[in-house]
This record gives structure tokens, C-alpha cells and sequence, in this order.
């Protein structure tokens, strides 16, 4: 933690945008016949935090066991939340919010400068105001760049983690600063 800790610090001093997503274990699991009839009570698996200089994967699974470390993230990302000169970017980013604060609560209270760039992306490349762009799409069209989307319903509560999972998980982030930098700070939808 003490790696993100300088980290944010940084980007908060320099007014500098952080993606953020989260990953949990979906109500189906791609390639398993389970299905789990709560998917909403499922806690965040993986925080992502993507800065200019950095993307960082926490598993909040290792860290919830640990109330020391649980509390030390939960003071970071309360920190960056409601610091008002750093854009936090998201997509489709409310469950994020909610399952955020629920694995760190109150981290989100008070947040500010949250922006979703769903609505703005959507807008962007033309789509009706009541349909949305998935972030696999909005990427292809905006960055020119595929997004593999594959690990989207692999199981996050699972442990170990594979290499695939971990680097789509990190993707999902950094891809966040590309998106907001493509669309410009006008498109960006405020959530707070």
C-alpha cells in the first residue's frame, strides 16, 4: 500500500486523473453451470486504480481479511474521493461506487469531481440519449483499440488470480485515461 499511497499523493498534487473500476463475482460464471441468485451482495474482488504513471490492482479479498490494511485503503480512497482538483473517471461506474463503499465504507462519502464517461462516449459516437456504449466498443470506435472482454464473467472471488485475469482487470482501468483523453473534459458526465 505504501507504493499507492505515494502514488496518489502524487496525483493529487498534481491535479492528475485516476480510473477507477472494480471487479466482483458476477451471478454467472463464464464456463460453469453454478449460478449464484445474489450476485448483488457480492463483495469487491479487485479495486483498480489507473494513474498517468501507474495502474494498480488491489485485491480486496487479501486486504479485507487484514483490518489494518482494510483501514489504511480505506483512508487512501476516501482521500482521493474527495479531492476536488483530481477527475476519478469511470464507466458505468454506480456499482463500482456502491460495492467500493461497501468493502470501504465511507470512502465515497463525500466524493467530488467523479465522472462517468459512458454517457459522454455514447454521446460521442452517436447513439440515441437512452442507449448506452459498452466500454469494448466505445474503445474500438473512440481509441481504435480492441478491449478483450473475455474475463468480464471469469470468477474474481477465485484465488489465485490468472494472468489474464489480472491484466484485463488492469486494462479496464488505464483504459479510463485514454477514453477521457480522447473525448475531452466537456463530454465527461459528473455522477456526485
Amino acid at each position: 500500500l505504501s507504493q499507492l499511497a505515494g502514488a496518489l499523493e502524487a496525483a493529487i498534487l498534481a491535479s492528475e486523473a485516476v480510473g477507477i473500476d472494480g471487479e466482483w463475482r458476477p451471478q454467472r460464471v463464464s464456463g460453469r453451470e453454478e449460478h449464484d441468485d445474489k450476485p448483488a451482495d457480492a463483495p469487491l474482488a479487485l479495486l483498480q486504480l489507473a494513474l498517468p504513471t501507474a495502474t494498480f490492482v488491489i485485491d480486496m479479498i487479501a486486504i479485507s481479511a487484514e483490518a489494518t490494511l482494510s483501514a489504511s485503503l480505506q483512508r487512501l480512497v476516501a482521500r482521493l474521493m474527495r479531492a476536488p482538483t483530481v477527475p476519478k473517471l469511470g464507466f458505468a461506474m454506480q456499482e463500482d461506487l456502491r460495492r467500493i463503499d461497501a468493502s470501504l465504507p465511507g470512502a465515497t462519502d463525500g466524493a467530488v469531481a467523479v465522472f462517468d464517461l459512458q454517457k459522454g462516449a455514447s454521446k460521442a459516437l452517436g447513439f440515441p440519449k437512452r442507449s448506452l456504449v459498452g466500454l469494448a466498443a466505445a474503445c474500438e470506435s473512440l481509441l481504435g483499440m480492441a478491449v478483450e472482454k473475455t474475463e468480464q464473467t471469469s470468477d474474481w472471488a477465485a484465488r489465485p488470480l490468472t494472468a489474464s485475469q489480472l491484466a484485463y482487470a488492469a486494462t479496464d482501468a488505464r483504459v479510463l485515461l485514454l477514453l477521457a483523453s480522447a473525448l475531452g473534459r466537456h463530454t465527461w458526465t459528473r455522477t456526485e
